[in-house]
């Protein structure tokens, strides 16, 4: 007779497996690989068809439509994305160019590559990658909690979270194979703590910590985990020494792998492949993209709160304490390298999708935060496990409709994520309407004390503005048109079609800048009498810089005037400029924001890619 944690056990695997795979084909973007994943998918292709990483007859066969195919001075064109999921694809798709070479032609073959079945049947690797994080995630919640409460856990955040996007709608991307890869680390480094190695586990941790930081560099960090479970160990006088060992080699054999890597196609093992404007460590934004609307973590996966309650009741246990802190540390620097990139909001991403190899942690910390609800409710109540059973039934079919309908490229209501079908959709709707977003109540109410602001301007404020290309340094949105009618929220006293009305009280804009640097701003504003304006720029803790102050002349009418911003006086992400006349009221209509920093484009120091 199958006992019940084995029936669960299949289930948290099965059931995951079957309904991403339905509605990968129903959704059908795995035929088409595309973004950044497209470039993940011609080193497969390249290494699968050609044995090789020379990206020419790739790019002429199937495109380059980012156009990033350059030659750096190495002889060999660019590839700036990731290599690691074609660690999963270029097996099968070298079998799958045999059989398709067999059955129709090589050239044949070689153009199904670009897109069709060929491609297709490779990315159900992303279905499979996806399922497989969920059970291994189950089966280290399963180490600390009852065995329904892991499943529901598991299975809750298999359906709410973005690996249903990224295991069925973007598997071509590489982040549901990295995070398979940090399930399968929490598991292996969790047992390790409660009850000892095994004797394969140094060559799981070895593979594993090989594996990741070819996904992204930064990655090596999850190394964090095998090192708290050794450190517990050494606690315990128990063996750890071919479980460390397993893990540097494994973590240095990936590190060295991307290096090398990097030489090759850049001249240099210490190559930044998306040039030199791209990261900002300097200008980081965790708390934008944990509690962001547009590809934020907790707005995107809501229910995560409960891995926050969970991980204070699991750093209390002296057993995994270790453990936690590990996990803690290495989400800490995944989440402070993740905010690092111009793009931290993740433009058309589906979620915070970089944090997605979190998602293991949030299971299992969740899991122990559920647990004394779901032995409380077992007791009390027949129906628990019916009610688990529709909470995951909803989840998944909700998603269905969110993950195959909607884009990341702009901010949606809770209405569109959470309710696209639900019985709590007017629910939604209601807070959509009171400007409540309940995932993201806590960074809400700092921001309605801090700037002086109701609650529902947040979202106005943290739209990104002021972006720049990283490879071309074009610019895009650098106006701040204040007499448009959403600018009243976030700079009290606008008037649609008007402007900003300062007088000697101060007036505030709060708005969200992309690129880190501005050197120069440029006002137009209208003023009957003869005024000066003052400028101030507020710190997030409410510190203040002078900016420069302006006299504007008796009768000016939309006149645009420049001054220089000094360097302290802007950043990226949240910012609050401060406004103050003498002697009349000024009527600020737009600020336009400029760098003219001397910077290189990153493809002015690339050389032509040759002709097809």
């Amino acid at each position: 007779m199958v006992s019940r944690e084995s029936a669960l056990s299949k289930v948290t695997f099965l059931l995951p497996l079957l309904a991403y795979v339905a509605v990968f084909f129903i959704d059908g973007s795995g035929f088409h690989p595309s973004g950044d994943g497209y470039y993940s998918w011609i080193f497969a292709r390249s290494l699968a068809f050609d044995g090789d990483f020379d990206f020419t007859n790739d790019y002429a066969l199937c495109g380059d439509p980012f156009e990033v195919g350059n030659d750096r001075g190495t002889g060999h064109l660019d590839n700036p994305f990731y290599i690691g999921p074609a660690a999963a694809w270029t097996a099968p798709l070298f079998v799958f160019r045999i059989l398709a070479t067999l059955l129709t032609s090589a050239d044949v073959a070689a153009r199904s590559s670009c897109g069709g079945w060929l491609t297709a049947l490779t990315l159900l690797m992303g279905p499979l990658a996806g399922a497989l994080a969920v059970w291994f995630s189950y089966r280290a919640a399963a180490l600390l909690t009852r065995a329904p409460t892991a499943a529901f856990s598991a299975l809750l955040f298999a359906f709410s979270s973005p690996i249903f996007p990224y295991s069925t709608s973007a598997p071509h991307y590489s982040h549901v194979y990295l995070t398979a890869l940090t399930a399968a680390l929490t598991y292996v480094s969790l047992r390790i703590s409660l009850s000892g190695p095994r004797p394969r586990d140094a060559w799981w941790l070895a593979l594993l910590l090989t594996l990741t930081p070819l996904h992204r560099l930064p990655a090596a960090l999850y190394a964090a985990l095998p090192a708290a479970a050794c450190a517990t160990s050494a606690l315990r006088r128990r063996p750890f020494w071919k479980e460390l060992s397993g893990a540097l080699a494994g973590s240095a054999l990936g590190i060295g792998l991307t290096f090398v890597l990097y030489e090759y196609l850049y001249g240099t093992y210490f190559a930044l492949p998306q040039g030199p404007h791209y990261v900002h460590f300097a200008h980081a934004h965790p708390w934008l993209l944990l509690f962001g609307v547009q590809g934020g973590f907790f707005f995107w996966m809501p229910a995560a709160w409960l891995s926050v309650f969970g991980l204070a009741l699991a750093l209390r246990r002296g057993d995994i304490r270790l453990f936690s802190a590990g996990c803690l540390a290495a989400a800490a620097a995944e989440v402070f390298i993740s905010s690092t990139p111009l793009d931290w909001f993740g433009n058309w991403s589906l979620g915070a999708r970089r944090l997605l190899p979190l998602v293991p942690f949030v299971i299992v910390f969740a899991s122990l935060a559920l647990e004394p609800l779901g032995a409380w409710l077992g007791t009390r109540w027949r129906w628990t496990g019916r009610a688990a059973a529709l909470v995951v039934v909803l989840a998944l079919v909700n998603n269905i409709i969110a993950s195959t309908t909607i884009r990341g490229d702009r901010q949606l209501t809770q209405r569109e994520l959470y309710g696209a079908i639900s019985p709590l959709r007017p629910l939604w709707s209601l807070l959509d309407a009171f400007g409540v977003d309940i995932a993201l109540l806590p960074a809400e109410w700092y921001f309605a004390a801090r700037y002086h602001l109701p609650t529902d301007a947040y979202r106005e404020a943290i739209t990104p503005r002021y972006y720049r290309n990283y490879r071309t340094l074009e610019f895009e949105n650098t106006n701040l048109d204040l007499g448009q009618p959403s600018a009243s929220r976030v700079a009290p006293g606008a008037k649609a079609g008007l402007g900003l009305e300062v007088s000697e009280d101060v007036s505030r804009v709060v708005f969200t800048g992309v690129w880190p640097f501005v050197t120069h701003a440029q006002l137009v504003v209208t003023a009957e009498r003869g005024a000066v304006l003052h400028m101030e720029h507020g710190s997030g803790f409410a510190s203040r810089t002078p900016i420069g102050r302006i006299d504007i002349p008796a009768g000016a009418d939309a006149l645009p005037i420049e001054l220089p911003v000094p360097p302290n006086a802007y950043d990226s992400g949240l910012n609050e400029w401060l406004f103050r006349a003498e002697g009349g009221h000024v009527v600020i209509r737009s600020i336009a924001l400029d760098d003219r920093t001397p910077r290189v484009p990153l493809d002015s120091t690339s050389h032509p890619k040759p002709a097809p």
